[in-house]
């Protein structure tokens, strides 16, 4: 097992039989689960896919070594709950086992290269996927190839924080913010593992220098909202104290300033008159951060900057095609994270190089030569101007 190619073992599909019968035209999927094996150097991963049927989605996790790193659930909308559905909880596992494949894959092609900023977005993947220890190993071997390389520092210290090394995650952000101080994700980052360690003052000032730079910060209006909410003194009326007024301020904030507006939120907002009333919401704005997925979308975007970069022969047309209307939704939803646009913009240049082919099929088709010739001709520069243009990009 102690190999560096990344080996398959056969999907393994595993069902209850007495729960596995179709009645009245719909699939029943209970007792439904995939699961597939990867083995890297010494490492073995599962990635198993269940379908929980009394809820409603399909559950997505990842063991390594026996031991649960990451748990993601995908809904279905009620289309998808009436017809073939089965494929898409199967459909949602390969994704899944293909992300896996093309990520070692790339570990092997990064290994002698002299790119910093490619192992910080493998990195990224991998904290992505919560494999912390394969995103630590990336981001150290950004900082070695390149050292100025202040994202690495602060990715370094988001894994630190969620590995619970407090204080080297403390040494990780002051080294990003001693590159680029003026960048409010590090300072919202440093308030992040200074509330860890409970020094909620010196949270507090990193967290108000963040909404200097950036005054839409949800992140931010959240963390000083629980900032406040675990300084209070009392658990009576809410305007007993102080602190609770700052907590309840900050969080409606965090709620104006959310692209996605709840009703629930709304509600417990005019409602809140307890401590317990605002760590109820606290926990509603939390889960409606959380569920915006915006690490997620960051790591995609990095994802295929190294495919396109590294891997660009291996892309398929359908994966590049769901890429393209996920980022296009996203942004259409009000999200414009760094680069979003930027990754679009490269995505659909990639996405181009599938069409130009596919022309160039077609004219070869063609019985009669002397028609297909000057056209071949033209489509032949375009391909070479957009291997130039995207040499550029990605040099």
């Amino acid at each position: 097992m102690g190999t560096d190619q990344v080996k398959n073992q056969n999907l393994r599909l595993k069902e209850v039989e007495s729960k596995n019968s179709i009645s009245g035209g719909e699939e029943n999927l209970e007792g439904i689960c995939f699961e597939q094996r990867k083995f890297f150097r010494d490492n073995i991963y599962l990635i198993q896919t269940e379908y929980d049927q009394d809820d409603k989605f399909a559950q997505i996790r990842i063991f390594k070594n026996g031991k649960l790193t990451s748990s993601k659930k995908v809904r279905f909308s009620k289309e998808e709950m009436k017809k073939g559905l089965r494929k898409r909880v199967e459909t949602f596992h390969r994704i899944e086992c293909s992300l896996f494949d093309s990520v070692f894959k790339l570990y092997k092609k990064l290994e002698n290269l002299k790119d910093g900023v490619a192992h910080h977005n493998l990195g990224e993947v991998f904290l992505g996927m919560d494999l912390l220890d394969e995103a630590r190993e990336q981001f150290h071997k950004a900082i070695s190839k390149s050292p100025d390389l202040s994202l690495a520092y602060n990715s370094l210290g988001l894994t630190c924080l969620k590995l619970g090394e407090k204080d080297q995650a403390l040494k990780s952000f002051e080294k990003a913010l001693k590159s680029n101080p003026l960048y409010a994700d590090y300072l919202n980052n440093y308030g992040c593992a200074f509330l860890e360690k409970k020094m909620y003052d010196k949270a507090i000032q990193q967290f108000e220098k963040a909404l200097e730079l950036n005054p839409r910060y949800q992140d931010v209006y959240l963390n000083l909202g629980f900032c406040y909410l675990i300084r209070s003194t009392g658990k009576g009326e809410i305007f007993s104290d102080q602190n609770q007024i700052l907590a309840l301020n900050y969080f409606k904030k965090a709620y104006k300033v959310s692209l996605r507006k709840d009703q629930r939120i709304g509600r417990a907002i005019q409602k809140a008159i307890t401590w317990e009333d605002l760590s109820r919401l606290y926990m509603l704005l939390k889960s409606n951060l959380e569920e915006e997925e915006t690490f997620t979308i960051k790591s995609m975007c990095d994802y295929f900057n190294l495919r396109f970069k590294y891997d660009q022969d291996a892309l398929d047309e359908k994966e590049l095609g769901d890429y393209l209307i996920l980022l296009n939704r996203k942004i259409t939803e009000g999200r414009n994270y760094p680069d979003l646009r930027a990754g679009l913009s490269t995505a659909y240049l990639f996405y181009s190089r599938f069409f130009i082919r596919l022309a160039q099929e077609r004219f070869l088709e063609e019985k009669e030569e002397t028609k297909s010739v000057p056209n071949l001709q033209i489509i032949g520069k375009l391909e070479e101007n957009l291997d130039d243009l995207l040499s550029a990009i990605n040099p």
